[in-house]
């Protein structure tokens, strides 16, 4: 059998089957992120991050909006209004927050094959606002009408609401002295959810309104500063005023006996580093004196001047003070206090008394660590001096002495010290380590009572005004509330024949 092959050359023909078509992609946007994540943003401050936008499709990306749901999130591709096929874009996004807490938004774009065919694409966006943040129970503070002699106190707030700790830095007020700020010592730190109370105080002084305004400066970064105006009104009820005229004050004489063992030996250091002060202090008084001092029990004078006055300067004092004591006594150990100021009275009587001194106040003063051993009774000495004057207060005895304790080897100054007991004198202890402080108490107890300047009525403290001869005198006196009266301190005292004035306002009874 024979086969014949038959082979026909050519183009073969088209058999007529469908044809394929290659599907279009379009676009297809692909984030570099799952979540944009600020993390912790601190207030005042911005957060940035980027994201890559990838197009994975087969057509042109058109981008006609970009933007979040939250208006402090920002987001911006600058330049960029297409990505081409397998092309990138970068986007900025910025949060700059304006309280703190946590931010969960989405960040979104409109984006299509062309700019009438869109579609929207959107990414999660989160972080942390964290800072300081302060908030106030008042914006201002009105603290009403308040009398004279009162006060007023508005309570003023401040919360932190924030995640750090708020620090107050510094609390002022304009120029208003009725206002004062009470407060924690600066600077306050306060923790987050955590608060402070800042206290406004008006304490008026007449009738008047003031205004003033307060600061309160902060690390919170938006209100470093934050004002808070403060008004208040102050009414007086009822006022008063009160004039003396100021008398010379007593002179004084003195006379001092002193036990030389125990001030050239045990105790010599101490009267050395506190008498001047003595001296000084008695100056500051401004006070008329005449001052002897003796060792002898016999009561005789060693020294060529008789005595120390006011015209002498405290270094001149001191120096004739021990020039007085430069003999010696009898035994060496004088403790016949009493009867040698007995003797120094009578041998003294010349200059003791004489002029102005007729009416002075007469102060007998020993120092001594023994018991005093005169040969008659306190009482007796006591009597026979009184009847030198026409008031028996015009007479007092004064000591540095031991006492019952004897802490430093002295005994007790028995019988001095109850003449000093009897004519409400000044006794100080031997054994203190410092005298300086005694000499002080002893000048005062010399000068002994001094003109009072009582006030009529129930005076509110705080408004007391001191004038001398029509000047006003803002220190050197304080109000005795005991006593009802103005003291003055020995440095200040008015001199003698000043016209003074004290004005106050009457207190009242203030609300609780």
């Amino acid at each position: 059998m024979s086969w014949i092959l038959l082979l026909a050359c050519g183009e073969p023909e088209d058999t007529g089957g469908p044809e394929v078509e290659e599907e279009e992609k379009g676009i297809d946007l692909v984030f570099s992120v799952d979540t944009v994540d600020f993390g912790s943003v601190e207030l005042g401050s911005s957060g940035l991050q980027s994201l890559t936008i990838t197009n994975k499709g087969d057509a042109t990306a058109f981008l006609a909006e970009m933007g979040a749901d939250d208006e402090l999130v920002e987001v911006t591709a600058p330049g960029v209004l297409t990505i081409e096929p397998n092309r990138i874009a970068n986007v900025d996004l910025s949060w700059t927050p304006e309280t703190p807490g946590l931010l969960s938004t989405n960040a979104w774009f409109r984006a299509g094959s062309s700019p009438t065919n869109l579609e929207d694409h959107s990414i999660v966006v989160t972080g942390t606002a964290d800072g300081p943040m302060a908030t106030y129970s008042h914006t201002s503070a009105d603290l009403g009408t308040v009398t004279v002699g009162c006060t007023e106190t508005e309570r003023i707030e401040v919360l932190n609401i924030g995640t750090l700790p708020l620090v107050i830095d510094d609390l002022t007020l304009d120029y208003a002295p009725e206002f004062e700020i009470v407060s924690e010592e600066l600077p306050i730190t306060i923790g987050a959810n955590e608060s402070t109370l800042i206290e406004l105080v008006y304490t008026p002084v007449e009738t008047q309104t003031t205004v003033t305004t307060l600061y309160i400066t902060t690390n919170d970064p938006f209100a470093p500063q934050t004002t808070i105006p403060a008004e208040a009104n102050g009414w007086i009820e009822a006022d008063n005023e009160m004039y003396f005229e100021v008398t010379k004050r007593q002179p004084l004489t003195i006379l001092m006996n002193i036990n030389e063992i125990a001030i050239y030996q045990t105790h010599a250091s101490k009267l050395e580093a506190s008498i001047e002060t003595f001296f000084l202090y008695l100056d500051e008084f401004d006070v008329e004196f005449r001052m002897a001092c003796f060792l002898h029990e016999n009561g005789t004078q060693v020294s060529e001047v008789l005595y120390i006055d006011e015209t002498y300067d405290s270094e001149d004092s001191v120096d004739v003070f021990y020039d007085m004591l430069g003999g010696s006594s009898q035994y060496g150990d004088n403790d016949s206090n009493l009867q040698t100021l007995d003797n120094a009275l009578n041998n003294s009587m010349d200059w003791l008394f004489e002029g102005v001194y007729a009416d002075s106040k007469l102060n007998f003063f020993a120092i001594n660590d023994d018991a005093d051993t005169s040969p008659i009774s306190p009482s007796v000495y006591v009597s026979e001096w009184q009847a030198l004057k026409d008031d028996d207060e015009d007479v007092q005895v004064h000591a540095i002495g031991g006492t019952a304790t004897g802490s430093c080897g002295s005994v007790q100054f028995r019988n001095f010290e109850d003449a000093v007991d009897e004519t409400g004198g000044t006794f100080l202890d031997i054994c203190a380590s410092d005298w300086v402080s005694h000499m002080e108490t002893i000048a005062e107890a010399f000068i002994g009572d001094i003109q009072q300047f009582e006030l009529e009525g129930n005076p509110a403290a705080s408004t007391i005004e001191i004038y001398w001869d029509g000047i006003p005198q803002l220190t050197g006196w304080e109000f005795d509330s005991s006593q009802n009266e103005v003291v003055f301190e020995s440095t200040s005292y008015p001199p003698d024949g000043t016209t003074l004035r004290i004005y106050y306002i009457m207190a009242t009874e203030c609300p609780e």
